[in-house]
C-alpha cells in the first residue's frame, strides 16, 4: 500500500474472509498510511470491532453514496 501512494483503501471481500480477516487487514493498512480505510459491504455483526481496527465507514447497495464521498472527504482532510 505504502508504494501506491493511495490516500485511501477499500477492503473487498466475502463475508466469512472479512469475519477471519477485515480488522486486521484494516490495522495493516492503517499503518501502512491509509488515511482512510472502508469496508465493502455492512459491517454486520462486526461493525464496532471493524470501526476499533480503523475502518472508517462501510460502502454498500443502497447506502448514501453522497454522504459516503463527503465523509472520505472529511476523514482525508483530518488524515
Amino acid at each position: 500500500f505504502k508504494r501506491s501512494g493511495a490516500p485511501f483503501a477499500i477492503i473487498c471481500g466475502t463475508d466469512a474472509l472479512y469475519a477471519a480477516h477485515a480488522a486486521e487487514l484494516a490495522k495493516a493498512l492503517k499503518g501502512a498510511g491509509a488515511g482512510v480505510v472502508h469496508l465493502a459491504g455492512r459491517g454486520g455483526d462486526l461493525e464496532a470491532a471493524l470501526k476499533d481496527a480503523g475502518v472508517g465507514g462501510f460502502i454498500y447497495i443502497g447506502c448514501d453514496v453522497p454522504k459516503v464521498l463527503k465523509d472520505v472527504h472529511k476523514q482525508l482532510e483530518a488524515a
